[in-house]
């Protein structure tokens, strides 16, 4: 193999246990402790490294710094099976024990699934031993940065106040197996407070784009704009809100001259996501809308002041809008980070409008008022797409 090949197969080779070690001491260095675990956890799964007690040694020491007591005790007790020295066997197998006896796990749980949580937490009975100090105060500077819920906590045993309620937590005989105390964090823990767990749960999207009619009781329509505000309440996995819509559209009559007329719609919908790859996101949505549909061309039977003829001179082809049921299906496909509420995105939808005209049209103004008869079949449907954008906030 030439020196050229040598170094590219090398420089795209899988790296092995010592590299991810390596980089894992670089991390720890720099501080950067959650990117140090991931290394080592990347280090333990290659063939070198699943049996490195060093290795293993590390990751404990790790995941005790973050918090995670029983992965801290698994990865000790790999370590002592691992260790060629008695000495190092010994000690990683007294942290596994201390572990495993120090510690006991308590439920947070917050008015609602998903809301963010400060935990005040104070220790009512002594505690001696310096290295379990300090992981309380770790645990203690934590709960004052609201976090997500519900969540696991691992505290040294003895007597606490969490969220003015009096707990005692006993040793555990095995970590995994381990019952935890049930705390319900109130309200007033939530960062947001009342108000944002009376809207947890509810989504506001705001979307603008073009919608079109087709078919052949709308063949002069014109595509026209809208803008729809959504508001939704998530039951379970699905969302189910209510829509309201504003916009403008028209129709070309045969001579050319354009018409614009505002729209106004109102409904109700239901969606689900299908598939979520981060940081994008297809949800599934169906609906009803009740709206305006103008741009319908009607024969005016016998007007005698009228030429209702669309093939004859002059623009006399009269024009109505109509109110139509509209049942309504769509996609949407967003993007967004767990750590923010917003998403961007672009929806697509079909809906079908039927609707009844009425016998006739009263044209004029003031005192000149013509009785115009529907000579039409009243009952029409016509089929409409719309794209837009959309910026939703889910709370």
């Amino acid at each position: 193999m030439t020196p050229l090949l040598l170094l590219a197969s090398s420089a795209f080779a899988t790296p092995d246990a010592a590299s991810h070690i390596a980089q894992a001491k670089f991390f720890l260095r720099k501080g950067w402790t959650q990117d140090a675990r991931l290394e080592l956890e990347a280090a333990v799964a290659q063939p070198d490294g699943a049996t490195d007690a060093t290795a293993w040694s590390m990751l404990a020491t790790v995941r005790y710094q973050l918090l995670d007591v029983p992965g801290a005790a698994a990865a000790s007790l790999q370590a002592a099976e691992h260790a060629q020295e008695p000495g190092a066997q010994a000690q990683a197998a007294e942290l596994a024990r201390f572990l495993s006896t120090s510690f006991a796990p308590v439920a947070l749980t917050a008015p609602r699934e998903g809301l963010r949580a400060r935990v005040p937490l104070t220790r009512t009975s002594l505690l001696l031993d310096a290295d379990l100090a300090a992981y309380l105060q770790t645990v203690q500077e934590h709960g004052a940065t609201p976090t997500l819920m519900p969540r696991t906590l691992w505290l040294p045993v003895g007597a606490y106040e969490l969220a003015g309620a009096p707990i005692e937590l006993a040793p555990c005989q095995e970590l995994t197996t381990c019952s935890p105390v049930a705390v319900s964090l109130s309200a007033s823990e939530v960062a947001g407070g009342p108000a944002l767990v009376a809207l947890h749960g509810t989504r506001f999207e705001l979307s603008a784009g073009t919608l079109t009619w087709g078919g052949a009781e709308l063949a002069e329509h014109t595509p026209g704009t809208r803008v729809e505000l959504a508001v939704d309440r998530a039951i379970g996995p699905v969302w189910i809100g209510a829509t309201a819509a504003l916009g403008a559209s028209g129709y070309r009559t045969p001579v050319g001259k354009a018409h614009v007329r505002g729209l106004d719609a109102v409904g109700a919908r239901i969606s689900a996501t299908a598939y979520r790859y981060d940081p994008l996101q297809l949800d599934v949505f169906a609906g009803y809308r009740n709206r305006d549909v103008p741009g319908h061309a009607l024969s005016c039977g016998a007007a005698p002041s009228l030429s209702c003829d669309t093939s004859s001179p002059g623009d006399t082809t009269l024009y109505t809008s109509d109110r139509a049921h509209a049942p309504w299906v769509g996609l949407s496909l967003s993007a967004g980070t767990p750590e923010l509420p917003l998403r961007v995105g672009l929806s697509a939808s079909v809906e079908r409008a039927f609707g009844k005209l009425p016998d006739a049209l009263i044209l004029g103004s003031g005192y000149h008022l013509t009785r115009v008869p529907i000579v039409d079949p009243r009952s029409w449907s016509a089929t409409g797409g719309a794209v837009s954008l959309t910026l939703s906030a889910a709370l």
